[in-house]
């Protein structure tokens, strides 16, 4: 029976796998059980690198010198993958999104912003190894305001009961 195992680890830091020698000693501090020595070879797996979060819209959306906007049926998704160096990552355990410098929450899946004006939302994911990615931050400016358009007519115009308008090439226009 063990009690413990002794397991040298240099500092790793560089992500990739690694393979290391185990050896047991028993509660005698001798190795293996009785004069029997056990020694088992381990991989280790090891990410240094932080997952990458990206921001995407689904749903009317413009960029118009660099702000975006959208409307509240605009959803905002975030999708988090843990790039692979040399051949090897844990995988994203979570996105965290925060909204308007709210409590930063578990991301769950793709929302819509039902508040008018400017808006930012922060987000960052973590992997499995503990990894953190540097919190990201972007702007979205929501408007449901649909543009209004007005005509005006001065001269030489003529609009009769009817939806339609009649004008010559002498009217002006503003």
């Amino acid at each position: 029976e063990f009690r413990r195992v002794l397991f040298r680890s240099d500092t790793i830091t560089v992500s990739g796998t690694y393979y290391y020698q185990v050896d047991g000693l028993n509660n005698e501090g001798i190795q293996g059980p009785l004069s029997n020595p056990t020694t088992i070879f381990v991989q280790v797996n090891v990410d240094t690198t932080p997952p990458v979060t990206t921001f995407s819209t689904q749903g009317p959306a413009v960029s118009v010198n660099g702000q975006l906007y959208i409307t509240t049926s605009t959803f905002i998704v975030l999708t988090a993958t843990d790039p692979p160096v040399n051949g090897y990552d844990s995988g994203v355990q979570a996105t965290y999104v925060s909204v308007d410098s709210a409590p930063f929450s578990v991301y769950t899946g793709s929302f819509n912003i039902t508040t008018g004006g400017l808006n930012t939302i922060q987000y960052y994911s973590v992997d499995n190894a503990g990894n953190q990615e540097i919190t990201k931050s972007t702007s979205v400016f929501v408007d449901d305001v649909p543009p209004f358009t007005n005509v005006v007519f001065t001269t030489r115009s003529y609009i009769p009961t009817s939806d339609d308008i009649y004008i010559s090439t002498l009217t002006d226009r503003k």
